[in-house]
């Protein structure tokens, strides 16, 4: 995704400091790839500082969320973010959802902020946290909502392409391609093809849409499985309920953040194989990728040196 125009100043006060990035490359390859550049490690102490945020806002409140997906298998493999994951990811029951919002939004430290669904140049249906005055596209953390599913595996088929068809309407029509210099020709010419046809369907009526969607599915069908609505991976985002019947604690850094009780059998349902680090010649790219499309936008505008 490529970055927006930031801010020129750095918004938090701080340096870019010279600790190395987290060295799991080692575990899958002797070789560690000839990437150490510290505007990663300043983009991920940034991370950490906003989950941290999250954590304090939610247990001051008893509010409930859940480490998920790449955050949670660095939390639980290596006790740090993935080296080469720029941003977080969260669970937060539906029935709590809009109160933690609301209680992050008058709690949380002036330096951070919530963007929801509907801000300026916001183009999905989830909340996210993010640093002021850094585009969110590059510093965030993002708070998936986890809601009930249909119990039959059709029901669950329809939901999917419901879930699906809005989050992409929604993409589509608030997007700005000008800023999308990543995207091929074809995807390109695509995405005006469909902001044009959905030029008279107001965003607004998408969001609803979603919105009912959400709310016909209540956490309290106590038999049905869970799902992130606005999750990417098809069938393997309906999880087991049992796997979200308590917590765990898992650390991120100095931090202790909960995951869900049954988050390996979780990963193991999205992922596999997510205790083996992905091979050395990968991590190299994901690093470079990160490099090129986070840490340099940063460091062109002066917010990092």
């Amino acid at each position: 995704m490529t970055p927006q125009k930031m801010m020129c100043a750095d918004p938090l006060g701080t340096n870019v400091t010279n600790s190395p990035i987290p060295d799991v490359v080692a575990r899958a390859d002797k070789a560690r790839p000839p990437i150490h550049d510290t505007g990663i490690t300043w983009i991920q102490e940034r991370v950490r500082e906003l989950l941290s945020e999250l954590g304090r806002v939610a247990r001051a409140n008893g509010l409930p969320y859940f480490l998920a997906y790449g955050t949670a298998i660095g939390a639980m493999r290596d006790g740090a973010l993935i080296p080469w994951d720029p941003d977080a990811d969260v669970l937060v029951p539906l029935d709590s959802y809009c109160q933690l919002l609301d209680k992050l939004e008058a709690e949380l430290d002036p330096r951070f902020e919530v963007i929801r669904p509907g801000a300026e140049c916001y183009e999905h249906l989830f909340a996210r946290l993010a640093v002021r005055g850094i585009d969110h596209t590059i510093i965030r953390v993002d708070l998936f909502q986890l809601c009930s599913a249909p119990t039959t595996r059709l029901g669950r088929h329809i939901f999917t392409l419901f879930q699906r068809a809005l989050a992409k309407a929604y993409l589509v029509k608030r997007l700005d391609l000008a800023k999308k210099t990543f995207y091929s020709r074809r995807k390109r010419y695509l995405s005006r093809v469909l902001k044009s046809a959905l030029a008279v369907y107001p965003s607004r009526l998408i969001r609803a849409q979603f919105e009912l969607l959400l709310r016909g599915r209540n956490l309290a069908a106590s038999r049905s499985p869970l799902t992130n609505p606005s999750g990417s991976y098809g069938q393997r985002e309906y999880f087991d309920r049992a796997w979200f019947e308590s917590t765990r604690e898992a650390r991120i850094g100095h931090d202790v953040h909960p995951v869900p009780v049954g988050v390996e059998s979780l990963l193991s349902h999205i992922y596999g194989d997510y205790l083996t680090p992905i091979p050395a010649n990968q991590i190299e790219r994901e690093l470079r990728f990160l490099v090129d499309h986070y840490v340099t936008p940063l460091r062109s505008t002066g917010v990092i040196e």
